[in-house]
């Protein structure tokens, strides 16, 4: 091992020291340490798009590295969630703890989301890389970062907080073909050739990064490739594997009564035999780029061996957001608030984290930048709504935790205004004044949208049986037990998770108005939260 028992005491010891003098200043970042604690470990995640906890669960025995490294040496959160599902809001939150409604990043696409909203409002001065950095640590982005990166910027940007960086800046890298990475400020263009396959020179950086780093400072790095996303493209090496994979079909697959479903989902016809051969090739396609992933996994883990820094290092899987193939008759996409689409993989290895174990608390992407910070010893903005869950990494159960959450939906082109809809929610005839209109497509990219692949072995175009709905935007509270959803066309849905897991029975007709109101209210708290505010709200004993 790197280092001694001894040294890591003493590093706890001192971070502990300096992180509570940095607490105490009057600066709102806290006193930048200019050099890591002797011992502080390395953090390295893989942050995947667009992957859906069932993708992989049920796909474990064809992931080797995924389940040898990181399930069965680390601990899986089920109960892991993001708050907006769609990539650009969910990848701010990560980058700074924040909700929606607080980073203001509300889209895929300019003028209100999207890289250049987020480089406009002067995020990037303030990120879980630049907190680390100032804590000594190198760090290293390799892949996707905010959705229009770098428009308006420099094609050779490099964002403050990042020692080492590598991001497509022209060409799809959700194609894994044909693009050009900025590399530290150095253009380099790769083709169409087997080795130019993207998860795979990911995969080549970022090992590179850990072995170059390794026995200086600590390092962080964020491994994002720009997989399962659509339209899912596999390296050449499995591009006839899983040729008999179907997509899962849970009891919503193709949910036959959906007239208490909200406007866009009553509007989707039903699942014809196409459309399900269609999105059987998705899942096909999405499993070929996990096993890509999961090479990736083994090529870092690898190097974290040859460097002896394994034992030393935070390994981290999550995503983005999850994804919906054909649940509630939506076709493929994600951007609603059902379970798969908010909920997602969680898996964390490291120095005292249990072996195979489980987690069952609510944790969510606002949680991530401050639990790295955590572990790095580093101090956090009070800016920052999320919390640390570090401390179920060593299996403890804190006294409080989360009760409930909010998840936000905002149309991509427009500011939609905070409103509450609650006189709707509980039983008024008055109208929502909650985010009005339709969002993107359900795929991803731009509004959610992205170009569809045509089902394997067809060189023909999409069928036009095959559409990718449109989802409005919503507000939504999360418990264990319920969810409860505000659409902006005055549309309420409410489900009682613990009999309806799969969000069959729309009960917001039946409910007695006092529940109704009191979800409406705590939601409405929570739309208003802001830092420890959003904590304290969190905490609070959910409606029943």
């Amino acid at each position: 091992m790197r280092r001694s028992r001894a040294a890591r005491a003493a590093w706890v010891a001192v971070a502990l020291a300096t992180l509570a003098g940095a607490c105490s200043s009057g600066d709102p970042g806290g006193e930048r340490a200019t050099r890591a604690a002797p011992g502080a470990p390395n953090v390295v995640v893989v942050y995947l798009d667009d992957l859906d906890v069932a993708l992989l669960e049920d796909n474990l025995d064809v992931l080797p590295s995924i389940r040898e490294h990181l399930v069965e040496r680390g601990t899986r959160f089920t109960n892991a969630f993001v708050v907006d599902s769609v990539c650009c809001p969910s990848r701010a939150t990560m980058l700074r703890g924040q909700y929606d409604h607080n980073h203001d990043v509300r889209g895929n696409a300019a003028p209100h989301g999207g890289f250049a909203r987020f480089h406009e409002l002067g995020h990037e001065d303030s990120t879980v890389a630049t907190w680390l950095q100032d804590a000594g640590y190198a760090t290293g982005l390799f892949g996707k970062y905010l959705n229009g990166y770098p428009d308006g910027v420099e094609p050779t940007y490099v964002p403050p907080g990042w020692d080492d960086w590598v991001s497509v800046i022209r060409g799809n890298g959700h194609r894994g073909f044909g693009y050009t990475l900025n590399v530290g400020g150095t253009l380099e263009r790769h083709g169409d050739s087997p080795g130019d396959y993207l998860v795979d020179v990911l995969a080549g950086h970022a090992s590179d990064f850990v072995t170059e780093r390794a026995g200086d400072a600590p390092f962080f790095a964020l491994v994002s490739p720009y997989v399962p996303h659509l339209p899912a493209v596999g390296p050449p090496r499995y591009a006839d594997a899983h040729a008999d994979a179907a997509a899962p079909r849970p009891p919503s697959f193709g949910e036959p009564d959906v007239s208490d479903k909200p406007a866009f989902v009553r509007n989707q016809a039903p699942l014809d035999d196409v459309t399900i051969a269609w999105l059987d090739s998705v899942y096909r396609r999405q499993l070929r780029t996990m096993r890509a992933a999961d090479d990736l996994v083994g090529e870092v883990v690898a190097a974290l061996e040859r460097t002896g820094e394994l034992d030393e290092t935070y390994l981290v899987l999550t995503s983005d957001n999850g994804f919906h193939r054909g649940q509630h008759r939506l076709r493929a996409g994600k951007l609603t608030a059902y379970d798969e689409d908010v909920r997602v993989p969680l898996v964390v290895r490291g120095p005292g984290v249990p072996a195979g174990g489980t987690a069952d608390e609510i944790v969510l992407n606002t949680d991530l930048a401050p639990t790295f910070a955590d572990l790095a010893r580093a101090p956090v903005p009070d800016f920052v709504d999320g919390r640390s869950f570090a401390p179920l990494l060593r299996g403890e159960r804190p006294a409080t935790w989360r009760e409930a959450f909010l998840v936000e939906r905002y149309d991509d082109d427009v500011t939609a205004a905070l409103g509450a809809g609650a006189a709707a929610a509980a039983g008024d005839d008055g109208e929502g004044t909650g985010p009005a209109g339709g969002g993107g497509p359900g795929g991803g990219g731009p509004g959610g949208g992205a170009p569809l692949p045509p089902p394997d072995g067809d060189a023909g175009p999409i069928p036009s049986t095959i559409t990718v709905s449109l989802t409005p935007a919503y507000f939504a509270l999360r418990t264990r037990d319920h969810l409860y959803v505000e659409w902006g066309n005055g549309d309420v849905e409410l489900y009682d998770l613990r009999a309806d897991p799969y969000q069959l029975d729309n009960r917001a007709g039946t409910a007695p108005p006092e529940l109704l109101r009191a979800f409406a209210d705590r939601l409405a708290e929570l739309k208003r939260c802001a830092g420890a505010g959003c904590r304290t709200a969190e905490d609070r004993p959910a409606p029943r």
